[in-house]
């Protein structure tokens, strides 16, 4: 829950109800470890702020995946729940390490300087190695001959707040870009957005704005993650820029959306023979620093990436003036991020094969890691420590969890039982609790008795089983005579607890050349949140899930 300036956290149901609490406990108790039951006390006691202060598992200290899973699935358990509050605070931590980032990429961009201006004191060794992993970025994405039209991302923008970003809002609100994306505005003549304000074109009529919107997002109850909101016009031509580098990445055979499993099973390899290294950075994007870009990208496409980045951020109604490139709502950071921790690692161990990145989830072979460490520090980034791992027996990426190989993943609860949804969801999280022990030889702890404690907050009613597959639409059963099913023209049918999405924004609301805008967008390759029903043309909003009710879908 995020909280004003000056404010104080509202203390709103931070107690755990009676339910709540026997799951908890319940769960905490059968693990039976010194961590599990330390956790389970604090809980009885309501010690939330105890919770948060036990130290962090390190893997390196268990000696089998059974035992760190046990303290790692006790830990999680409440790790992330939302509780209705925050710890004091918290809102101020989160600025001064945002603030704290923009020092180290000060710091970063000095060093960076005379590398870029080519002085006649640098380091040759150094200067050579910058020079390689220019290289390899070139390789990576080429030249820009010119700015590739842009593309409506899901977020919201400074002039589209969260509840109203359809693609259909965003082509009507206020039209606001910074100076540098003014360039911009020749390459949306004759696109359908363009026409349809054209009158606002015409007359000039955008709002220029010095830079993004700071805000932040719930993580965890001691900190939250800093995000920015763009300007609506460069938010756009920001993402058609990180889909061109998707683009220049997949024809050199990296495709990012095929990446997460793929580090998984590597991550998988690496906890097995030791042969891989998974490195994770802390606030990879708050400390990616300007003169780093400008060092190693080619001209084109920097000059480019910086006319349509922020410069400036608005904090608390203070433009404060960024010495990071780009941050985490900037639609192309992600890909950048990418390009460039690859190309360091790549440099670093000499050969593109066994290395792989996915934003600053980074896999690398084990020999290596320590080089390319010590590059990235270099750069100006910071390795979490605790999501580092080189040479024990664990290894984590991209929400894998490796132990010797065996799947460690715990489940992390974050909803309260509040409503039907949310039992469900829970149940199923104690399933993945028992299948985890199962695999790892111990499924005696009788999970299934705690699940009978969620089952019965459920009306009788809602209780309603089918496949894994159908996620959190049901409770997980194998057990098929447990399903209530049907089968119309040779398809199975399973009842379900699903969502209601049926809250449209009726397209007849807004103008025609609006609503050939986003027919036209439709008819190409661009995203929509939702559906256009024929018959019934309307855009579901962000916030379209407006309750539950008992429902089919197609199986089989």
């Amino acid at each position: 829950m995020a909280t004003r300036k000056g404010a104080k956290p509202q203390a709103v149901n931070q107690e755990l109800s009676k339910r709540e609490l026997e799951v908890a406990l319940d769960l905490c108790e059968r693990m039976d470890t010194p961590r599990s039951l330390s956790v389970a006390i604090l809980l009885r006691r309501g010690d939330y702020e105890g919770l948060l202060s036990l130290r962090d598992i390190q893997p390196a200290d268990y000696r089998s995946a059974l035992a760190y899973y046990l303290d790692a699935q006790a830990t999680a358990l409440v790790e992330k729940l939302r509780l209705g509050w925050e710890l004091p605070g918290t809102e101020e931590r989160t600025l001064e390490k945002w603030l704290l980032c923009e020092k180290n990429c000060l710091l970063t961009n000095q060093r960076m300087a005379p590398y870029i201006y080519n002085s006649s004191d640098l380091d040759v060794r150094l200067a050579d190695f910058v020079r390689r992993v220019k290289k390899e970025v070139r390789f990576l994405i080429g030249t820009l001959r010119e700015i590739p039209m842009g593309s409506f991302g899901p977020g919201a923008t400074v002039s589209d707040p969260s509840r109203r970003c359809t693609i259909a809002d965003k082509i009507t609100s206020e039209v606001t870009l910074t100076e540098g994306a003014v360039m911009c505005l020749p390459f949306m003549k004759g696109t359908a957005w363009a026409r349809a304000i054209r009158t606002r074109l015409h007359d000039n009529e955008l709002s220029l704005v010095r830079g993004n919107s700071y805000f932040s997002v719930a993580k965890k109850l001691s900190i939250r993650r800093p995000c920015a909101k763009e300007p609506s016009l460069n938010a756009f031509f920001q993402r058609g820029l990180g889909l061109e580098m998707v683009s220049r990445l997949r024809k050199k055979g990296i495709d990012m959306e095929l990446l997460p499993e793929e580090h998984k099973k590597l991550a998988r390899l690496g906890s097995i023979d030791g042969s891989l290294a998974t490195i994770d950075l802390s606030s990879a994007s708050d400390t990616l620093a300007i003169f780093v870009v400008k060092l190693l990208l080619p001209d084109c496409w920097f000059e480019a990436l910086d006319a349509l980045r922020s410069k400036f951020t608005e904090v608390d109604g203070r433009w404060h003036r960024l010495e990071k490139f780009s941050s985490m709502g900037n639609g192309f950071t992600f890909e950048l991020e990418t390009i460039i921790f690859r190309a360091i690692a790549v440099v670093c161990c000499g050969s593109r094969e066994r290395v792989s990145v996915f934003g600053d989830d980074i896999i690398v072979p084990a020999d290596k890691a320590d080089s390319v460490i010590s590059a990235l520090k270099w750069f100006g980034f910071t390795p979490n420590p605790s999501k580092t791992h080189i040479r024990d027996q664990f290894r984590e990426s991209c929400g894998g969890d490796y132990f010797e190989g065996k799947d460690v993943r715990p489940f992390f609860w974050k909803n309260r039982l509040e409503e039907p949804q949310h039992y469900i969801s829970l149940y199923n999280g104690i399933e993945v609790i028992k299948d985890r022990l199962g695999d790892l030889g111990n499924p005696d702890l009788r999970i299934d008795l705690v699940q009978n404690v969620v089952r019965r907050g459920l009306p009788k009613n809602l209780r309603t089983y089918g496949p894994k597959i159908l996620g959190d639409l049901c409770l997980h059963s194998e057990d098929r005579d447990r399903w209530s099913s049907r089968t119309r023209s040779c398809i199975r049918y399973i009842k379900v607890y699903r969502p209601i999405t049926g809250r449209y924004v009726r397209l007849s609301r807004y103008d025609d050349d609006v609503v050939l805008a986003v027919a036209t967008w439709l008819a190409g390759s661009g995203p929509l949140r939702g559906p256009v029903q024929e018959g019934n043309p309307s855009l579901t909003p962000r916030d379209a899930v407006i309750g539950y009710k008992l429902g089919w879908v197609p199986y089989s």
